[in-house]
This record gives structure tokens, sequence and C-alpha cells, in this order.
């Protein structure tokens, strides 16, 4: 059997305050095969963002990785120095940022982003072929080759957007890590995007991080959802497993909370409590406090590995 592209095992990550540790990602483990596209979700500040940078090996300081092992292709990430990482960003693992408009440099035109990409990796690439190269792709991500010779801020964000994923794939990398891809567009720009990425996927065989807070774009997309909670991991299966039968509490009020125009509803379930403090969270599970189904072992005991109709469900509900 071929050995996943990725392997995340027990990691931890970590932000020093003067208050104490803000524990961002914490026991995390993953595994993805090559060609999947992975929807990363939960609410603003469970660690998604964060988890997306270390894969990168961007995550810069105060944050830390206090332990665990990011596995790229058997090696691990967080054991390199910064210039055996600098071969493998944008080579063989890419990120597209969540906004393009802070993201692009202002001052440079688009053809001189690619420029510098393709150099930063390719010292010695023929200025004609790489032209060829970067003329080649923007045609297929729908965007007129005149338009390389544009400032950013003359691009609309629909095309600012498609630029950054043409930066993510001039390289040919394995892996994207997109963060928040869709943020900035608005329906119609999305949906183009979408049937976008699909195609790429197809054409590159890409293996996808999908982190979104949208459930309706991981839906769309996504082979299998991650749901995180409080930097840790409470969930995981098909997507349309997942959806047709959430099991654990947190991803059913997630999935409650989204409107649902087919059905004749008055109000919009809103889940009970606010997200934990991550520099002191709740003993147990961290969910325990707005969980209606909370037990005596979900204030005492943290759950991990536990598998429920072939997923992982970190819920006490359906320990054996």
């Amino acid at each position: 059997m071929e050995r996943p592209i990725i392997e995340i095992k027990g990691l931890t990550i970590q932000y020093p305050t003067f208050e104490g540790p803000v524990k961002a990602v914490e026991d995390f483990d993953l595994s993805i095969k090559k060609g999947e596209v992975i929807g990363l979700v939960g609410e603003s500040g469970c660690g998604k963002s964060t988890l997306g940078l270390a894969i990168q090996g961007l995550l810069r300081p105060p944050g830390k990785i206090v332990s665990g092992e990011i596995l790229f292709r058997g090696e691990d990430i967080v054991k390199k120095t910064d210039n055996e990482l600098r071969k493998i960003r944008g080579r063989s693992i890419s990120m597209v940022f969540q906004d393009p408009m802070t993201s692009l440099n202002p001052l440079i035109r688009v053809d001189k982003h690619f420029f510098e990409t393709i150099k930063a990796h390719e010292k010695d690439a023929d200025k004609k072929k790489m032209v060829e190269r970067i003329e080649k792709l923007i045609e297929i991500l729908g965007i007129s080759s005149t338009r390389l010779h544009d400032y950013p801020h003359q691009l609309s964000g629909g095309m600012r957007q498609r630029v950054m994923i043409g930066l993510g794939l001039i390289l040919n990398p394995e892996v994207i890590v997109a963060d928040e891809p869709t943020n900035s567009l608005d329906v119609i720009v999305e949906a183009h995007f979408l049937d976008l990425l699909k195609d790429l996927k197809k054409e590159y065989n890409l293996t996808i991080i999908l982190i979104t807070h949208n459930m309706g774009i991981v839906a769309e997309l996504a082979t299998r959802v991650v749901v995180m909670y409080a930097g840790r991991l409470i969930e995981s299966g098909n997507v349309m497993d997942v959806y047709g039968k959430p099991l654990h509490p947190y991803t059913q009020g997630l999935l409650a909370s989204i409107p649902n125009i087919s059905l004749d509803q008055e109000k919009l379930f809103t889940m009970p409590g606010s997200p934990p403090d991550l520099i002191s969270p709740p003993s147990g599970c961290t969910f325990h406090p707005r969980c209606s189904h909370v037990m005596k072992i979900c204030k005492e005991k943290v759950p991990h590995g536990i598998m429920k109709d072939g997923r992982i469900v970190e819920c006490f509900l359906y320990a054996k």
C-alpha cells in the first residue's frame, strides 16, 4: 500500500504569552494520501491556519512546535533547517494565502511575481522559456497573458486569487495548502473558482488541503473532512458520511447552524457557550462546557483514538 504523502503525528503547537502558552494545536494526528482533497473546518481560532503554516514550515516565532512530527514523503519537516525547507516550499508543497491583495506586492507587476518564484528554485532558468511557461499557466487559469504586465491593484479580486493559485502551481508542487482561498470572492466568482480547482486537481493530480470555515465549499470540493475544535481533531471522515450523519456533538451543531432554504425554520440553531480560552482550556474534553451530552468522564479525560463506523470521532459517547 502506498505511504501517505503527509503524516502528522502527535503535533502540538503553542504561542507563549505573559499569561501562559496558548495551545493552538494539540496532540494532532492526520494522514493524507496523494490526490486527496482534505477540507479542514472549524470556528475561527481553532488552529486551522496555524496547522497549515506548520505543514509548510512557515510557522514563525513566537509560534513553536512543542512536540510531534510532520512527515512529507517520510521525512520530518520539523527537523529540517531553513535552507532545506526552502527547497520544499513552492517546489513540493505550496501555499495559497487567504488575502491576495496583501499577499501580492503592490509595487511589482504580476509577471515579476512569477519570475521571482521560479528563480528561487531554478536559478539558471531561461527567461524566454519562463515567459512561455507563465503565459500557458495564466491562460489555463482564465486570465489573458496581456494582464501579466499589470500591477495587482489593476486586477479584480477573482483575478488576483487566480494569480495566487498560479504562483502556487508554477513549480508543479505535489501538495497545495489553500487557506480560505474564497474569502474575498463574491458567490459567482467563488463558483467559477471552485470549478477551476476541480479541473486543476484532475490535470495535475494535486493533493489539496483546503482550510475554510465554509462548509458548503468542503461539500463541493473535498473528499474527506477534518473538523477541528480548540486545536484538536474531533471528527474526520468521508464528506458524505460526516455531512449525512455527523457523530460528534460539535459537528452536529456546526452543520445545524447552516441556513437551509428548503426547510421551514424561523430561527437558526445556535450553539450555546463560547470557544474555550486556549491558555487555560477546560479539563478533559474541551467541548464539554457546551455539550448537551456531557458525562462525568468528559470532564476528567481527553477523548483520543476513538473510532466509530470507520471514522475518527473524539467523543466518549462512542467509546467502547
